[in-house]
């Protein structure tokens, strides 16, 4: 794919998704394209083209400092898991973490869930290319990469130096009831009221499905457990 059809293409994906997405040669580290405001900003008030021209350093230079080790061993691991093992079809695997960034004036530090998707697959089954995506984050979760197919429902948790399959994701009984009330736009008090229990043991089921389906917040939970109809 031509880097004109690229951009066309981003072009077109940035305006169905309201959040700063840009796209990375996996081989080189560069960026070839990163979406912008009509001021030019690509995000925290930093333009578009600093991304461009730094590649994979200004994703390192705009994380905060005490994040940075893991964001460099975290490429190196996401490149290998879409360019090696390829008996594994890896197109449909996202993997989002957690991270702070820095604005361009330092004043402030902002919590994001960036989402790594494969872009090109080659006719070898490699990815080339990944498109990464900043949603709004968290505090929760961070330093943790967890790779999701969710059109199957699988998951892999990176740990000990390597990737682990975890099991497939089954909500409990009491999970399911959980999920019910949250789909039906209910808060963790109507919940607790709901079904006899304190707010705290509510927020404690609600963490636990977090962690099982390998997600940061409830928005997230609702769409895999919609999508893989778990209810």
């Amino acid at each position: 794919m031509e880097r004109t059809e690229i951009n066309h293409l981003c072009d077109i994906m940035a305006r169905l998704i309201p959040f700063p997405v840009y796209v990375m040669e996996l081989d080189t580290g560069h960026i070839l394209y990163a979406s912008e405001s009509h001021s030019g900003e690509f995000i925290g008030g930093y333009p578009a083209s600093d991304a461009v021209d730094k590649g994979w350093r200004f994703l390192h230079e705009i994380i905060s400092p005490e994040m940075r080790s893991f964001i460099d061993d975290a490429i190196n691991v996401i490149m290998d898991f879409y360019t090696k093992d390829l008996d594994t079809d890896k197109k449909h695997f996202t993997i989002p973490f957690n991270c702070d960034i820095l604005t361009k004036n330092k004043a402030l530090k902002v919590t994001v869930n960036h989402k790594f998707i494969p872009f090109i697959i080659d006719s070898d089954g490699k990815t080339t290319h990944i498109m990464g995506v900043f949603f709004p984050g968290n505090i929760a979760q961070k330093n943790t990469l967890v790779a999701r197919n969710e059109n199957e429902g699988k998951r892999w948790i990176y740990e000990n130096g390597k990737w682990e399959n975890a099991a497939y994701m089954e909500l409990s009984d009491m999970e399911k009831i959980i999920m019910t009330y949250s789909i039906q736009g209910m808060s963790i008090k109507m919940i607790a009221w709901n079904i006899g229990k304190s707010e705290d043991t509510v927020k404690k089921y609600r963490k636990a499905i977090f962690t099982k389906l390998g997600v940061h917040n409830i928005a997230e939970a609702i769409t895999i457990i919609l999508t893989h109809k778990m209810l």
